[in-house]
């Protein structure tokens, strides 16, 4: 017979007794855990009953279903007027709108881009008061300025005279 030992977690006067208390809690151990209920609920929430039907959502989309169904209907009684005439307006809509100031609208215009003609031709005409060699000038007399106080002379420079404006 294997001899095994046991060691008790607290002290204990008598062993066989201590083993004894420690199996049968242990079973009441295992009998909790067998019936044990979970905590958390998992279940779904119930749903409400007025939650559920959404009774807006049911009404803008019956009154959409309606204004869709009456433009319908007016469409095919369009489209079989058109069948009945052959396409052909009536006699009330025979005649064009005309605008009551169409007529002063289109001088207006006339005028506006007359004065936008005369505008261009002497704006063609004016010569430039810029001077592209002034600029330049100006320019390298500023690089001179610019050479002469820095402290450490720039490594690579070079100055490129473009000739095409010195006619």
């Amino acid at each position: 017979m294997p001899r095994w030992e046991y060691h008790a977690l607290l002290p204990t006067g008598n062993q066989r007794l201590q083993i004894q208390w420690d199996k049968a809690s242990y079973e009441v151990h295992r009998r909790k855990v067998k019936t044990i209920e979970a905590t958390i609920n998992t279940t779904p929430p119930r749903s409400l009953g007025h939650q559920a039907l959404k009774s807006k959502k049911q009404q803008l989309e019956e009154e959409l279903a309606l204004k869709i169904e009456r433009d319908n209907h007016m469409l095919s009684e369009k489209i079989a007027l058109i069948k009945r005439t052959n396409g052909l307006k009536g006699h009330s809509e025979s005649h064009e709108r005309k605008s009551l100031s169409g007529e002063r609208r289109r001088q207006e215009l006339l005028r506006v881009s007359g004065e936008n003609q005369v505008l261009l031709l002497r704006l063609g005409q004016c010569r430039s008061f810029y001077s592209v060699k002034a600029w330049h000038d100006e320019w390298l007399k500023t690089l001179k300025v610019m050479e002469s106080i820095t402290q450490y002379p720039p490594r690579h420079r070079t100055v490129v005279k473009v000739r095409y404006w010195l006619q």
